[in-house]
């Protein structure tokens, strides 16, 4: 069975070369290779990015430590202040400073009489 020659130019289509397109290739074009290395410049950022992210979180726990360190360290001062504090308001009365002269023998002794006023006198 052969076919008319008619019918087969109908049936045939011939395949036209079209400018400008080329056939695809298994190595990467341009356009390829300037997408991988728009993604690498990508990843390169937010590598970069994570690390600051990451030193940036470090950095403020330690800011954070160093803060709960001083606090506590200013609580205790304030507590040794407070105590001191006491013990001179104690160590100053009357009664606690004539015992502690006689204690250590200094051979003070409390007056007698009131303070005498000192006025001059008028030229």
């Amino acid at each position: 069975m052969e076919l008319n020659t008619e019918e087969r130019d109908d049936v045939r289509v011939e395949a036209k070369p079209t400018e400008g397109v080329r056939p695809q290739r298994r190595m990467p074009g341009k356009a390829e290779v300037r997408s991988v290395v728009s993604y690498i410049k990508l990843m390169v950022f937010l590598s970069v990015v994570a690390v600051v992210y990451i030193w940036m979180r470090n950095y403020s726990i330690k800011l954070w430590r160093e803060e709960k360190k001083l606090e506590n360290e200013v609580t205790n001062l304030h507590y040794e202040v407070t105590t001191l504090t006491s013990q001179r308001m104690v160590l100053s009365k009357e009664t606690e400073v004539v015992r502690l002269v006689q204690e250590r023998n200094l051979g003070l002794e409390e007056p007698s009489k009131p303070p005498v006023r000192l006025e001059l006198a008028d030229e």
